[in-house]
């Protein structure tokens, strides 16, 4: 009996527990909760914009945008505020926003296209210290653009793996494969990404060709080493590649040819709900080469890719 009396005393102080752990964070969240989220777009064809800065000039500090374009400042004091939108290429924005409790603080900023001028650039080098290095930024980690893959010397076309191959700390076997080297380890210890989605043969023809079409990429993240523990157990590095949302203005279209294939990637609006992009490549060397030379193998292969983007709410993509 008094086994069973100590047994529902204890149950009854934690239940009781759990409730007042649950009013005080209900408590403090009424206090504390009101944010301000939202997304920033490019004006000129709605793509979102990754890494723009959000900086709130009263309180002196903000946020960056994910690869969404999304953003959320929490824990906001009500009041008036000025909020200044910022990115690389694109002219800053400011806005007056008024932050108002118990209220669905949301906001939308397309920013529109710049071309910078700056004045001449004295670069110089300093001391820092390795632990200031390592807290300041991730280990090992390099961030293109769609631009900077396409300057990067190439041969024939322009090739993602073989971009990367002239990155410090990553080689390849031979200058017939586009397969990574990256510190020592082979290339199955290394994950490929697009938009979060795996990528188990990142090559074609036995490893000549890599399967990203640079006409259809917005980013391009290479991690060579200390990434976190959501890419699991890859023992090298980690190549994340975003894809472009598409063009949420107007239809808009490109079209490449070079020695070896034909490519072509076409960007779509879907009315309001959101926007639609494709690429898709095809070699042509069995109806060329193949046809003239008897030793040209009657060998062919094309891959492509589609992505779609839908706004669900204004809190929510898809």
């Amino acid at each position: 009996m008094n086994f069973l009396y100590r047994l529902k005393l204890i149950l009854f102080l934690f239940l009781l527990l759990i409730l007042f752990q649950k009013y005080g964070f209900a408590q403090n969240t009424d206090k504390n909760g009101t944010s301000l989220s939202g997304f920033v777009y490019d004006l000129s064809n709605g793509e979102s914009l990754v890494g723009a800065n959000i900086y709130i000039n009263e309180l002196k500090y903000g946020a960056t945008t994910n690869t969404s374009g999304y953003f959320i400042i929490p824990d906001l004091p009500t009041g008036m505020y000025t909020f200044i939108f910022s990115y690389i290429g694109f002219q800053t924005e400011k806005r007056e926003i008024k932050i108002e409790k118990n209220k669905d603080n949301h906001v939308e900023v397309k920013l529109k296209p710049e071309a910078i001028e700056t004045d001449e650039v004295i670069v110089s080098d300093d001391y820092e210290r390795v632990s200031e290095k390592l807290f300041s930024k991730p280990v090992s980690k390099i961030e293109l653009n769609p631009a900077q893959i396409n300057n990067i010397p190439r041969f024939v076309e322009a090739d993602l793996l073989r971009a990367l191959q002239t990155l410090p700390g990553i080689t390849s076997l031979s200058d017939f494969s586009s397969a990574l080297y990256i510190r020592g380890g082979t290339p199955d210890q290394n994950l490929y990404l697009i938009d979060g989605t795996d990528v188990y043969n990142p090559e074609h023809a036995f490893g000549i060709f890599s399967t990203f079409n640079t006409n259809a990429i917005k980013k391009v993240e290479v991690s060579k080493g200390g990434f976190g523990a959501e890419y699991g157990g890859r023992l090298s590095s980690v190549l994340d590649v975003t894809n472009l949302d598409g063009n949420r203005n107007e239809f808009e279209g490109v079209a490449n040819i070079s020695l070896l294939s034909a490519s072509t990637t076409l960007q779509t609006p879907i009315g309001s709900i959101g926007s639609l992009s494709g690429s898709l490549r095809r070699t042509y060397i069995d109806q060329t080469y193949a046809k003239w030379i008897d030793e040209v193998p009657d060998y062919y292969f094309y891959d492509g890719n589609l992505k779609a983007y839908f706004d669900i709410d204004r809190n929510n993509k898809l």
